[in-house]
């Protein structure tokens, strides 16, 4: 089967009307150890490369850094099999601006059947991947919402088993928020919900995640930690939030309040379910709450 369409692809470049897809299909070719031998003008279109300053180069010319590179490890993994990777990827064009395509990659033979490199074919999905972005965003506070969070655990959990890449889960309840919301109203209580999560991304790392799980309660991701690790990294969060969400209650609207969180924290175990780790950081906050709030549990 593989076979099949491999020739087929060797056919197509051999024949003598290539003009209507060099044109139009966004494709390149590379070498067995990923340097790039031929690009179509679509291609060089889409990045702003001219076609002589990618022919001699690798893709990660336009490698986004911010994308994961557990991605490109999986890819080889697949097309060095001869096996088919798709997937979407986030590139950088010559200007700077980010893209995403979707791409199919996969061996490329010549007439004795030799595998001699690696052809990809990529669309352009930048409009829906930010339609997408959209869909995945909290409205009131701007940051992920649950939906996204989902996908997020999802995909820790299969680096995880895959790489043995260790991460915390943190989930973070405001303390008595619903006295906060009858005493001085929803209005505050939003601009506080908002507030805090500002204050919450200028003190995590870039590649941390941090989303709204719903009404007063929030979850972060902190990557390559463990629960010990995480405990230290949220001692110093429960700090901020006390003091700047205080100091702007009084500031803004001259509430004396002492606004404090809650925090659960647990580590990825191998027999994890995306279920069964939320489940424990959620009964490690319950334990935080219970024991007397402004505090945090591990579990």
């Amino acid at each position: 089967m593989a076979n099949t369409k491999n020739l087929s692809i060797h056919i197509c470049f051999n024949t003598n009307m290539p003009s209507i897809f060099d044109t139009h299909i966004n494709y390149s070719l590379t070498d067995l150890d990923g340097i790039i031998t031929d690009v179509s003008t679509a291609f060089s279109k889409e990045t702003g490369y001219p076609k002589e300053e990618l022919i001699g180069k690798s893709h990660a010319l336009l490698r986004s850094p911010d994308f994961p590179i557990q991605t490109y490890a999986h890819l080889w993994e697949t097309i060095v099999n001869n096996k088919i990777w798709e997937g979407q990827i986030k590139n950088i064009r010559k200007n700077g601006d980010a893209y995403w395509m979707h791409s199919i990659i996969q061996p490329y033979f010549n007439e004795l059947d030799e595998k001699i490199g690696y052809i990809a074919i990529r669309q352009n999905i930048t409009k829906e991947k930010q339609c997408e972005a959209l869909s995945m965003i909290d409205e009131l506070t701007g940051v992920y919402n649950r939906r996204k969070f989902n996908q997020e655990l999802n995909k820790q959990l299969i680096n995880y088993y895959r790489y043995q890449e260790n991460f915390s889960l943190v989930m973070i309840d405001i303390d008595y928020f619903k006295y906060l919301n009858d005493t001085y109203g929803h209005m505050i209580g939003d601009e506080a919900l908002k507030r805090l999560c500002e204050v919450v991304r200028q003190h995590i790392r870039a590649g941390d995640f941090f989303a709204r799980w719903g009404g007063e309660e929030f979850v972060l991701i902190l990557h390559h930690i463990d629960k010990d690790m995480a405990y230290h990294t949220c001692t110093k969060l429960l700090g901020y939030i006390q003091n700047e969400l205080s100091g702007f209650l009084f500031e803004n609207f001259g509430i004396t309040l002492n606004f404090t969180c809650s925090m659960g924290i647990t580590s990825a175990q191998i027999t994890d379910s995306t279920e069964s780790i939320l489940e424990r950081s959620d009964t490690a906050l319950y334990h935080a709450k219970e024991n007397g709030r402004n505090r945090i549990e591990l579990l």
